[in-house]
């Protein structure tokens, strides 16, 4: 019988180690989140990957993206129904930025959890 979901999320997060924590607000002030950040060439449980978010590179420059709410050095964005992590990737790349990538890789995760109701 296969683990519930949230203990197979409990398990994977408790395999890995945070290479930087902080505490964020999110929607101005609205909802207040610790946020993980992880380098894992493992990925978490689908189900809770809600994102896909990049760094990108030309040579030796790092793509830097500023909209109307600032400066972003990691686009991408929200997870479509039934889309694969890699088209979600290419997608928000493109709507975001215009730009289409040869190839990724994975370089970890973040982990957000919600420190209020």
């Amino acid at each position: 019988m296969p683990l519930p979901i949230r203990s197979a999320l409990r398990d994977f997060i408790g395999r890995h180690q945070p290479f930087f924590e902080t505490t964020t607000s999110w929607g101005q002030g609205a909802v207040l989140l610790r946020e993980c950040h992880y380098l894992s060439q493992e990925l978490p449980p689908l189900e809770y990957v809600t994102s896909v978010r990049s760094l990108v590179f030309r040579n030796d420059a790092v793509l830097v993206v500023r909209n109307r709410e600032g400066w972003h050095v990691l686009p991408g964005g929200r997870r479509e129904e039934g889309e694969t992590l890699e088209s979600t990737l290419h997608r928000e790349l493109k709507e975001e930025t215009g730009c289409l990538i040869r190839s990724s890789r994975l370089l970890g995760f973040v982990h957000f959890h919600h420190l209020q109701p």
